[in-house]
């Protein structure tokens, strides 16, 4: 029994002093305080039946058991709401305790006290009559007001930790009331009175409960440090106890000797041996208080990641889901998307929400938008201020609680409206959820409707973009046929219009032998070569378009090429008085067609030729040169020139510039026909001009590319041959 009660007044003030240091409220300040009047209350009483100075170690007891019940009085009014008291408040409560325990230092309180049969009597002076009132009230108005809190709480959380509160209290109190006070002081029975102080383990014990299974207070690692603590202290006081007997016994004579050598063993044993005995002792309780501990900020940190990093509803509520399930270590996640009112995740899998929740279920939580803890539910409609709707609707989620197992429902509300409800199921631990959970829950919801909405929009967006291709290409293949039956209908009408023009161009020729005399007939025949020429560059033009014209792909020495040509181009510019200039750089290769280049280059040096100016500088020039890995054919002349609002529009078919339509005829096919075969060849023709100075067309094409020639197998090594 000593050793049962020293151990219980260790742990009682070890439990104080943490508590009190780990956080300075109120509540853990009374509570630590009565923690430690206990402590001393006990220890108190065993100093009294084992020592001579029974009178002050008599008193001490008395004024810690005074103090002791006065401070659990005082936690039960401030307990578990964190009701805040003013210091006038808490002075008087503590008034009377202070008084009982100070007086019973005089012989107004206790005379004398003596030691008889290992119990504790003694005799009392005029003002113990105070204590037989204080102690029964005091006791009976903490568990008063402990079973009041009880029936008024409206948290189920709060329920529980009054629950083992009252039940560890009251089987303190009780004892203590009936051994300490009824018995000795109304019927001088003091054989038990050394007793009460030990029941102390049976508060310690369900306050423990509390504080690890519903942080009755935030003192999960005083309660562990506490009972480690003192498995060491006792595990180190065997020890010593157990040398001494064994030392004692081998050397009988020498006890001093003995208590040394043991407290230097002791001493050498417990430097090695404590470290690491603390640290599994530490490590095998971690999984009784800390089992579902995790880090808040790290928690959301990833959440947050999570939330932030993925536009894809599947794989936001898939990566939470996951997430949420290995920190509350819950059995059951779920997401019901309320835009869609169809879909509802669970584990991994799509589902049909009405499987879950009806259309009046939904309707009700987006009225709301209150995070519901399930358990709670049967408290909140105790509240005669719920709205009937909001009533029905806790009814009836309290009722899809209990029938999927379902404990936390939190509303993911966007700029009021909601878009989802993010749905908790039960800790497989069989814990509650706490403050921080719930804390954690409701910000995650917050992320989680703005990450939502995000995901939504880009779906929209991703959609519509789809939508949109699709439309454009549906439109480009159309716009595409009717350009390829455009370019048929051009072809057949130029069939259809050569055939005739043809007979007409014979019976023209016979007319012209019956009459040379008639000039009209010439000018007859001129009009239709014209319309002839126009019907040929049109069926010339489509059949480049629909590419039915074949171009060769061979290598084409341009350089030749051009050299060629100015020969004739240079006749034909000395007849119309206009200087012809070519520069050519050598050995310039490209790959295509040499028939359609040279009507490339044909095409735009005719053009320039009739649209020369007839007074001032005239003249051509062609340049030819690699540059930037890329051939530039560049024609120049000095003519006409084009308007800056006609030269975007010149190689359009049938386009021809205002000033060309008075200098000459045309069909506005040439420059069209020079542009596709350019495009045929993979290249790009541009033109810079200014009205009255002259024209510049600038051809780019793309150089051929030629293959080193490799030895062949029979050279490849050198000759054998010495």
């Amino acid at each position: 029994m000593f050793f049962l009660g020293i151990l219980i007044a260790i742990l009682n003030f070890i439990l104080g002093v943490f508590v009190i240091l780990k956080n300075k409220s109120l509540t853990n300040l009374v509570f630590g305080l009565f923690a430690i009047s206990a402590g001393v209350w006990i220890l108190s009483i065993f100093f009294t039946l084992h020592t001579d100075a029974t009178l002050l170690w008599g008193r001490m007891a008395f004024f810690s058991s005074v103090l002791g019940i006065g401070f659990i009085f005082l936690f039960t009014l401030i307990f578990p709401g964190k009701r805040r008291l003013s210091k006038l408040t808490v002075f008087s409560i503590l008034l009377i305790p202070i008084i009982i325990g100070f007086s019973s230092f005089t012989d107004l309180m206790i005379k004398s006290v003596a030691v008889e049969n290992n119990s504790i009597n003694g005799v009392f002076g005029p003002l113990i009559f105070i204590h037989r009132i204080f102690i029964p009230v005091y006791i009976i108005g903490a568990i008063f007001l402990l079973f009041k809190k009880y029936h008024s709480a409206t948290s189920v959380f709060q329920k529980l930790q009054l629950k083992y509160t009252i039940v560890g209290i009251t089987l303190f109190l009780v004892p203590v009331m009936l051994m300490n006070a009824i018995l000795p002081l109304w019927f001088s029975v003091y054989q038990f009175n050394s007793l009460g102080p030990l029941f102390s383990i049976f508060m310690v014990s369900f306050i423990a409960y509390a504080i690890v299974r519903y942080r009755l207070m935030d003192i999960r690692v005083v309660i562990q440090r506490g009972i480690i603590y003192a498995v060491l202290l006792t595990l180190i006081v065997g020890f010593y106890l157990a040398t001494v007997f064994v030392l004692g016994f081998a050397i009988q004579q020498a006890t001093d000797i003995a208590i040394l050598f043991s407290a230097a063993i002791t001493a050498v044993v417990g430097i090695f041996s404590v470290p690491p005995i603390e640290r599994y002792f530490r490590k095998s309780t971690d999984k009784i208080f800390f089992k579902d501990k995790y880090d808040y900020s790290t928690v959301i940190d990833e959440l947050s990641e999570i939330l932030n990093k993925n536009l894809d509803i599947d794989q936001i509520i898939g990566d939470i889901s996951e997430t949420l399930e290995r920190v509350f270590k819950v059995g059951r996640v779920g997401f019901l998307l309320v835009p869609q009112n169809t879909l509802f995740y669970d584990h991994g899998t799509l589902k049909k929400a009405e499987d879950y929740y009806s259309e009046e279920i939904i309707a009700g939580l987006e009225n709301s938008k209150e995070l519901i803890v399930h358990s709670e539910i049967p408290y909140m409609l105790k509240d005669e201020d719920i709205g009937k709707g909001y009533r029905r609707t806790l009814v009836k989620v309290g009722r899809h609680g209990r029938r999927h197992k379902t404990e936390v429902t939190i509303p993911i509300v966007f700029e009021g409206n909601m878009v989802g409800v993010l749905v908790m199921g039960k800790k497989l631990s069989g814990d509650m959820y706490t403050g921080e959970d719930l804390q954690l829950l409701k910000t995650l919801s917050y992320q989680a409707a703005i990450a939502l909405e995000k995901a939504k929009l880009y779906e929209e967006v991703k959609k519509s973009a789809h939508e949109l291709e699709k439309r454009v290409k549906q439109r480009t293949e159309k716009i595409q046929q009717l350009q390829e039956d455009r370019q048929r209908m051009m072809i057949d009408i130029s069939h259809e219009l050569q055939t005739p023009l043809t007979v007409v161009k014979g019976e023209l020729g016979l007319l012209k032998q019956q009459m040379p005399d008639n000039k009209k007939l010439g000018l007859f025949e001129k009009s239709i070569d014209e319309i002839s020429k126009f019907i040929y560059d049109l069926l010339y033009l489509a059949l480049l378009e629909t590419k039915q014209e074949r171009f060769k792909k061979e290598p084409v020495n341009l350089s030749n090429m051009v050299k060629d040509l100015a020969e004739y181009f240079k006749v034909l510019a000395q007849e119309k008085n206009i200087t012809f200039i070519a520069d050519t750089k050598p050995n310039i290769v490209v790959s295509g067609d040499k028939d359609k280049l040279e009507e490339l280059i044909t095409n735009l040096v005719n053009n320039s030729v009739k649209y020369m100016r007839k007074q001032g500088k005239r003249e051509i020039s062609i340049v030819l040169r690699k540059k930037k890995g890329v051939v530039q054919l560049i024609v120049r002349d000095t003519g006409i020139g084009i308007s800056k609002k006609d030269l975007p529009r010149i190689f359009d078919r049938f386009y021809r510039a205002k000033n060309s339509k008075r200098l000459t005829k045309g069909t506005g096919l040439g420059l069209t026909i020079c542009k596709e075969i350019v495009a045929r060849h993979g290249g790009t023709i541009t033109a810079k001009s200014t009205l009255g100075k002259g024209t510049a067309f600038t051809v780019v094409l793309k150089t051929r590319k030629t293959r080193k020639k490799t030895p062949s197998k029979k050279h490849r090594g050198g000759s054998k041959h010495p």
